[in-house]
This record gives C-alpha cells, sequence and structure tokens, in this order.
C-alpha cells in the first residue's frame, strides 16, 4: 500500500503500527528456543492464517482502492518461491453510505495490520501470496450453490454496499472459526497471544459486519435470507455439524432476540479445523487442494480440504 492510502512508512497510524509491534516484541523478548519452536510446530497454521488473511485483504483492497495490494506486502520465502501469485480482482465499491464506508475503512486498515503482524512473526518462514480471485466469479459461485441467488443470476459484492457485505459477511466469519481453532494447536506462548488478539479483532469485524446487514435489512428484505443460506452453505461444506449461524432472530427463554454473536451454547466462538476452512473457500466439501477464491490452492504445507 501507498503512503497515499494509508499504509506505507511515513504517517503510520497506531493501528498500522501494531504489526510492527508483534514483530519486534517476538524479536525482543522472545528466546532462541521460542523462536525455533514457531518455526517447528506453529509455521503451518500461521502461514494458513496469512493466506486468508492475504484473501480478506485484497477484497477490502479492491473495494477500498480499486486495486491489489502493494507487491511488497504480499511476497514471501519458502513454499511458492518470493513472487506473488496473481491476484484476479473486483473494482471500488460506491458505498452511498458513508456510516458503513467509514466502518468498512476500519476493517480494511485492521486486516492490513492483521498481514504485517503475521509476516512479522513468520519472518523467513512466510508464504507469499499464492494465486487469488477476488472477483465476482468465485462469489457468484457459491452464491449460487448456496440458493442465495438463483441459478443464471450472478452476484458481484463491488457492486452495492449490501452486497459488499455479504460478501464480508462470507469470509471473515470463516476467520474468526480458523483463529478460534488454532488457539488448542499453538506451542509459543508469544503467538499465543497474537492468536488470541487477531481471534477478537476478527470477531469485532464479524460483529460489526453482522450489525450493519441487520440493520439494513428492513431496506433490502432480501439480506436476512441470503445471510442465512451462506451460513447454511458453509455449515455443508465443513462436515455434518450444525454450528455456522446466520442473521434470522432467534427464540431464546420464550423472547425473539437477534442473532447479531454467532456463538455455541456456552456463548463462545466455534471453531473450524485448517481442513474445513479451506473447504469453504475451495468451495466443496470434497478433499482438493485448490479452487474456489484460491485457483492453485493456499501456499503452505496446509493445502488440502476435508473428506466432508
Amino acid at each position: 500500500m501507498s503512503d497515499k492510502n494509508g499504509s506505507g512508512n511515513a504517517g503510520r497510524t497506531r493501528r498500522q503500527l501494531a504489526g510492527v509491534a508483534i514483530g519486534a516484541l517476538l524479536a525482543g523478548v522472545a528466546s532462541r528456543e521460542a523462536q525455533a519452536q514457531v518455526a517447528a510446530t506453529d509455521t503451518a497454521a500461521l502461514n494458513l492464517a496469512l493466506n486468508m488473511s492475504y484473501l480478506c485483504g485484497q477484497y477490502y483492497c479492491f473495494a477500498m482502492f480499486g486495486r491489489s495490494l502493494g507487491t511488497d506486502e504480499i511476497n514471501g520465502f519458502g513454499f511458492g518461491g518470493a513472487q506473488p501469485g496473481r491476484t484476479t480482482g473486483g473494482g471500488q465499491v460506491n458505498w452511498g453510505d458513508r456510516t458503513v464506508q467509514l466502518a468498512m475503512d476500519e476493517v480494511g486498515f485492521d486486516t492490513f495490520s492483521n498481514i504485517r503482524g503475521l509476516r512479522n512473526i513468520l519472518r523467513g518462514d512466510l508464504v507469499a501470496q499464492p494465486d487469488l480471485d477476488v472477483s465476482p466469479a468465485p462469489f457468484t459461485i457459491f452464491m449460487r450453490n448456496a440458493g442465495a441467488i438463483g441459478a443464471g443470476d450472478t452476484f458481484n459484492p463491488y457492486a452495492s454496499t449490501d452486497n459488499f457485505l455479504l460478501g464480508a459477511l462470507l469470509i471473515n466469519d470463516v476467520m474468526v472459526t480458523m483463529y478460534r481453532g488454532m488457539i488448542p494447536t499453538v506451542v509459543n506462548p508469544l503467538v499465543l497471544a497474537s492468536i488470541s488478539g487477531l481471534l477478537t479483532t476478527k470477531a469485532a469485524h464479524a460483529a460489526a459486519i453482522r450489525q450493519m446487514i441487520y440493520r439494513r435489512s428492513p431496506a433490502n428484505q432480501a439480506l436476512i435470507f441470503q445471510a442465512d443460506r451462506i451460513s447454511d452453505q458453509r455449515d455443508r461444506l465443513d462436515g455434518g455439524s450444525d454450528l455456522d449461524q446466520g442473521l434470522s432472530p432467534e427464540v431464546v427463554a420464550g423472547q425473539v432476540v437477534t442473532n447479531i454473536t454467532a456463538c455455541d451454547a456456552n456463548g463462545e466462538a466455534f471453531s473450524r479445523t485448517p481442513q474445513q476452512v479451506l473447504n469453504i473457500v475451495y468451495g466443496t466439501s470434497s478433499a482438493v487442494s485448490r479452487g474456489g477464491f484460491f485457483p492453485a490452492g493456499v501456499a503452505g504445507s496446509i493445502t488440502t480440504s476435508a473428506a466432508n
């Protein structure tokens, strides 16, 4: 990102410097043994999180600025080489709602900081962005398969504020469950602290997106229906559980309440395995190594979805 758009070195905000601070923390505090432990046990999960952050970051970058992230933000080492893959993108959103635009700008800048933070933790082990498709094509396929649009209809997430929020709902909710699933597997305590922080941030983003969809639904009756279909499709793709939640109001203790916060019976965010995450972003319930938003697969050592 360039300085003009607020993600270069000059004039960085506190949020934009957060990722750099994480890297400095690891460099200044973590022992050599702890850093080796990151490379040995946590790198695979962190690189999957980086792949997902590339997906989210590119989605927001096109919506906000009409272009891709800069090469220096998505290059890497290790699996796939240093050069990033191709990004097939969408376009800048004509928001029409200043409140939503400001909120989504904040989520976007947070996401760019998330990418920097993960890259600083991984350092020489970080993967470059693989080929990514954030054009209307994979969103259309997902929405058709979900029954959220007709079999012959197309879905452009950049065409309107409402469409963008539905696309953001699709991606952000998955990231929350991914980070929740990573927590029990992380060994390095500093990485665990960072993952917990990332989970908190993505949960706040997801709740904000869900609330905005809910508030806008009276003016667009299809929104809740489409959000529910997105949820149902994620459930179909990731296995036999019925944990994912749409936005239709629920009856709790005899009272009708909203369903803004997606949580389980204990009031906790539920988790997905890395393979289940790949089921959703590949758009399949089969064991495959590419598809959907990642036409050549994700970069790293975790590449195959589950056979559900």
